[in-house]
């Protein structure tokens, strides 16, 4: 073989290789999304291991988050994870309910007024404030029944995915345009991480289903939170 064809079929195959290993070896992203069909509002207790998950819809500083939400493990992941849901109000019942009213004025400042479930105007920090201990009393209040219970095990989940890689080619330069963007592929994917979405999707019957959802990080999404 002439010497010039074997150096460059031995730097292609080198390449070929590093891209191979580059791509089984990236590191892979495990999220968590919680989804509903539903109108009505489900909420879901924060436990030790749950709060390792980044992004949760209330960010990690209350006792409950909304089911409608996402986190993902930005370091260690746990090998289990119970969580407890309940069955809750619609939005507007639960909003008329704990937090009050609030009403619109386009001609005034400040634009919008708040009053609470008594009728008393209040400011808006106030009104949230004291709309969320309210609830979370009536949370607190519901008996153990009320409460679903199941268990995933994340780590066991993520081990199948170890060695594989998403089909197709990830996302390479996302440029936003109002709520839309232009998306460009990667020339690159053995550059880009992998991420595995644990979905937990509610039906009109509170039934619960589990889908994996296996696809190349696409950082424009990342950052749009589900709260």
């Amino acid at each position: 073989m002439n010497k010039k064809i074997y150096i460059g079929t031995a730097i292609l195959f080198s390449v070929a290789t590093t891209a191979f290993i580059q791509t089984v070896n990236a590191e892979t992203e495990l999220w968590l999304e919680f989804s509903s069909a539903q109108n009505k509002m489900y909420f879901i207790k924060n436990s030790e291991n749950l709060n390792l998950c980044t992004y949760m819809s209330e960010n990690n500083e209350h006792t409950y988050s909304s089911w409608v939400s996402r986190c993902y493990f930005k370091g260690k992941v746990p090998k289990e994870i119970t969580i407890k849901y309940t069955p809750w109000l619609s939005n507007d019942e639960d909003t008329l309910l704990y937090y009050g009213k609030s009403k619109f004025y386009p001609e005034e400042k400040p634009f919008t007024i708040y009053y609470n479930p008594n009728g008393e105007q209040v400011s808006k920090e106030r009104w949230l404030d004291e709309g969320r201990a309210r609830r979370t009393k009536a949370l607190n209040a519901l008996p153990e029944s009320s409460w679903h219970t199941f268990t995933i095990k994340p780590k066991r989940i993520l081990e199948k995915y170890r060695w594989k890689s998403p089909e197709g080619r990830p996302i390479g330069i996302t440029i936003p345009i109002g709520n839309s963007a232009i998306i460009y592929p990667s020339i690159y994917p053995y550059n880009k991480d992998k991420v595995l979405t644990i979905e937990m999707f509610l039906d009109e019957n509170d039934n619960l289903t589990i889908d994996e959802h296996f696809k190349w990080e696409d950082e424009y999404s990342k950052n749009m939170p589900m709260n």
